[in-house]
């Protein structure tokens, strides 16, 4: 499976907030990429701990909450572990002042 470098519209997407989903979208998919083409890889957890990363980072809680959640589940010794217990935390501060 040949893994896309760069979307080729890169120039056209950077600068606006479509652009910037768009971007997310491609990076969520790239790290997956990784995931599936190479099963056996040491960087499983830091692929799902980026992929959380990019919902957090479009303020998107909900969906990174249970992604952080999943990595400290399941590689609770990862050199990533800590960084998704912060943004877990980080994400249900995001959520509670969503909700005032």
């Amino acid at each position: 499976m040949a893994i896309q470098l760069v979307p080729s519209n890169i120039k056209v997407l950077a600068g606006d907030a479509v652009g910037a989903s768009t971007l997310f979208a491609f990076a969520r998919t790239t790290y997956q990429s990784v995931i599936t083409a190479y099963p056996t890889t040491t960087l499983t957890p830091d692929c799902n701990y980026q992929i959380a990363l990019t919902y957090y980072d479009e303020k998107n809680y909900t969906s990174a909450v249970p992604l952080f959640q999943a990595v400290l589940v399941n590689y609770p010794v990862s050199s990533v572990a800590d960084g998704a217990q912060y943004y877990l935390a980080r994400s249900n501060h995001g959520l509670a002042l969503v909700s005032l």
